[in-house]
């Protein structure tokens, strides 16, 4: 996807042939077009030890893979279609959190403070 199909099928075996190989081999323009997070992620990928290749938690997570950044609109916009619908899996979820989330003794102590 970042780096140019291969002309042949011949470069194309070669490429992936050193892909598998025990110290992974990338081909020679890859510094040229990837960024060396590109290429840390790859090899983090292909790596021939399965314990030690990411799963999609710790990939989601990795400093490789930029946030989901939502625009302000569409995260109305999908609170209120959640909202709306007490019935919804998502609903329950974002009830729950939102209730399930740890007070602080401070805060809990002065909330209502200027009430008195």
């Amino acid at each position: 996807m970042c780096y140019p199909p291969p002309v042949t099928l011949m470069e194309r075996h070669k490429i992936i042939s050193n892909l598998r190989l025990k110290e992974v081999m990338l081909p020679e323009k890859t510094n040229e077009i990837l960024t060396e997070e590109m290429i840390q992620l790859i090899k983090w990928l292909l790596h021939h030890d399965v314990t030690k290749r990411p799963n999609s938690n710790e990939l989601i997570t990795s400093k490789y893979i930029p946030p989901l950044l939502m625009e302000e609109s569409e995260l109305n916009n999908l609170l209120q279609t959640t909202v709306s619908n007490p019935q919804s899996r998502m609903y329950k979820h974002m009830i729950s959190a939102l209730f399930e989330q740890a007070v602080t003794p401070e805060f809990n102590f002065t909330y209502d403070i200027d009430v008195f």
